[in-house]
């Protein structure tokens, strides 16, 4: 008998600018953010199974339980959430989840993880419902939905809504100090932060945003990197006071702009080129746990699909 077996590349990101507004209703926050895929990547494999969902973890950034790959994950809930809309009493499937992307890091790697599983699943099932596949990723996060195409985009609402962009190629460098943040802890400092009037909302909500896409686009990316910016940076700084060591590291070896993505812990520092990148990662491994360099990834989720013979 014959399984079809998809596998799907899930890239990191990090947040070029990202505003925090004021809290909703709903408990979120309204957010602009400049988003943009880098070419790090967790890899999604799903298989037709006798089972109804079997995750299977593994790769270096899941080792010494990093990652609980029970029906906490997001991989597992997508798969479940899908063979609910789908009206399957059971999904059929085991999907491995090869971790590189380091977790509670700001990088985005679980919902990027749980995008790649939902286009797995719809091509494994033959489901040609964009709408139905959007839908379910706003339901399983705020960033699930940009991972469906990646690339480089400004988010809004929640961060659901994605306003697809074309911004310049850019290299660089990440930096994580090896501890997981809370982003809900992060959220919180911000909140105490406001309270006391150190850090003001955004008014207007995603200027510096559009600011930041008007320098990539008419004056590079060097210029840019001045306006790097994160309303949830200082609120991280204090949540994790590792962030502020690497971000001063990553500036005394001349990184062109320094900023922290999402929530962090995970700081960025952007290069002119591949070799300032490399020279950076080579600076940045004394002074962190987990270190990467490369450039950024341009969208377009690629599948790679086969037939296996089952014993």
């Amino acid at each position: 008998m014959l399984y079809t077996v998809l596998t799907v590349l899930a890239p990191a990101k990090i947040n070029l600018a990202l505003e925090v507004g004021a809290p909703r209703k709903d408990g979120y926050h309204e957010v602009a953010t400049v988003l943009q895929t880098i070419a790090l990547y967790d890899k999604i494999t799903v298989r037709e199974a006798d089972t109804d969902i079997e995750l299977i973890v593994s790769g270096p950034q899941a080792e010494g339980g990093r990652l609980d790959g029970g029906q906490a994950n997001l991989v597992w809930r997508a798969a479940r959430l899908f063979a609910q809309a789908m009206g399957k009493s059971k999904a059929g499937v085991s999907i491995g989840l090869e971790k590189h992307i380091p977790v509670a890091a700001g990088l985005g790697g679980g919902s990027s993880d749980a995008a790649a599983t939902l286009l797995a699943l719809a091509r494994l099932w033959d489901v040609d419902n964009h709408e139905l596949v959007y839908a379910l990723a706003t339901q399983l996060g705020s960033d699930v939905a940009f991972f469906l195409k990646g690339g480089a985009a400004l988010g809004s609402g929640r961060g659901e809504i994605i306003t697809p962009l074309r911004l310049p190629m850019f290299w660089l460098c990440l930096a994580n100090p090896d501890v997981p943040t809370s982003t809900a802890q992060v959220y919180r400092e911000l909140a105490a932060m406001r309270a006391a009037g150190n850090i003001p909302l955004p008014d207007p909500l995603g200027e510096r945003c559009g600011r930041l896409i008007y320098v990539l686009h008419t004056a590079g990316v060097a210029a840019a990197s001045r306006y790097l910016d994160n309303d949830l940076a200082e609120a991280a700084k204090r949540v994790s006071p590792a962030i502020t060591r690497l971000i001063e590291a990553f500036r005394e070896a001349g990184a062109l702009g320094v900023q922290v993505s999402g929530s962090g812990s995970t700081v960025y520092a952007l290069a002119a080129d591949a070799t300032e990148a490399e020279a950076l990662a080579d600076t940045m491994r004394t002074h962190a746990g987990w270190v990467w360099w490369g450039c950024c990834d341009l969208g377009g989720k690629q599948s790679n699909e086969r037939s296996v013979r089952a014993n």
